[in-house]
């Protein structure tokens, strides 16, 4: 008997020509499809180079979230059944702290 696949969901607004976007350009690929299905919720704004569109194609399901408030963002989480979400840009600067403090996931990671 197969187990349900963990929806993994990645917060974060660094999806671009940025140290993190650089750092984590590869990192959606990487999970194994058979057990994980991937969700990344951005709400930076793309800049159209190679670590924005990398991560776009290497995801289950991408959602540009950058127009959506904090409550908004948090109940698409929810609704999606992330089961792990796991913010990105945690304590730094344009960070969106009031998405994660509402708790739309079961766990969070920072």
């Amino acid at each position: 008997m197969q187990l349900p696949k963990i929806k993994i969901g990645y917060l974060t607004r660094d999806l671009r020509d940025h140290p993190i976007g650089h750092l984590v350009a590869s990192l959606f690929g990487f999970h194994d499809r058979n057990q994980f299905t991937v969700y990344i919720y951005s709400y930076g704004s793309p800049d159209n180079s190679y670590w924005s569109e990398k991560p776009r194609k290497e995801t289950d399901n991408f959602t540009d979230v950058r127009f959506l408030g904090d409550l908004e963002i948090a109940k698409l989480i929810n609704q999606d059944e992330i089961d792990i979400l796991i913010d990105l840009v945690g304590h730094t600067q344009g960070a969106r702290l009031g998405i994660t403090a509402l708790k739309p996931a079961p766990i969070q990671v920072s």
